[in-house]
C-alpha cells in the first residue's frame, strides 16, 4: 500500500504504474496520518518476501536511501555527536534499539544507549544503558533478548 499525505503527486503516480506490475498486486493510495514531509511519499504495508539470491547476483537492484537520514540523529547539546553500531532487539510492543554513541555529550567516550520504538518512525527517549565510567570506551554493541 502506498500512503500519501497530500493530493496525488507525480511520484505516487509513477509508483503505482511501476510497482504494481513488479509485485503483481494492486497498489492503492490511501491518506493516513504520517511522518512524511510535503512532496514525499510514505510507504506502509510492504514486506520483502522470501530472499532470492539471484536478484542480488543480477545487479538489477535499485536501492534508494531512506529520506530520514540519519534515521537516528544524535542529540545536539554536547560537542561530541556520533551514533553507530545499531542493534535492534524485538521486545513486547515493538523494538529496543541499542547503539554505541557520543550522543550529544561533552567527552568523546563511547557509551551504550537505547531507545524504544513501536514502528521505527517515532523513537522514544534515549536511555544510557552502559556509561563508560573509568574506561575510555564501552561499545561494540551486540544485543540479544534471552
Amino acid at each position: 500500500m502506498i500512503v500519501r499525505r497530500r493530493p496525488c503527486c507525480p511520484m505516487a503516480a509513477l509508483l503505482s504504474v511501476f510497482a504494481a506490475p513488479v509485485v503483481g498486486a494492486p497498489v492503492t493510495l490511501e491518506p493516513i496520518a504520517g511522518q512524511a514531509e510535503l512532496g514525499t511519499v510514505e510507504i506502509h504495508g510492504v514486506s520483502a518476501g522470501p530472499f532470492d539470491p539471484a536478484i542480488w547476483r543480477s545487479g538489477s537492484l535499485n536501492l534508494v536511501p531512506d529520506i530520514r537520514h540519519p534515521l537516528l540523529a544524535p542529540c545536539q547539546a554536547g560537542t561530541f555527536r556520533n551514533i553507530y553500531a545499531p542493534s535492534p532487539v524485538e521486545v513486547p510492543g515493538g523494538w529496543r534499539l541499542f547503539y554505541g554513541a557520543w550522543d550529544g555529550v561533552q567527552t568523546g567516550n563511547d557509551r551504550i544507549y537505547s531507545r524504544f520504538t513501536a514502528d521505527f518512525i517515532d523513537l522514544g527517549e534515549r536511555r544510557i544503558e552502559i556509561e563508560n565510567g573509568t574506561f575510555t570506551h564501552v561499545c561494540n554493541v551486540n544485543a540479544i533478548r534471552l
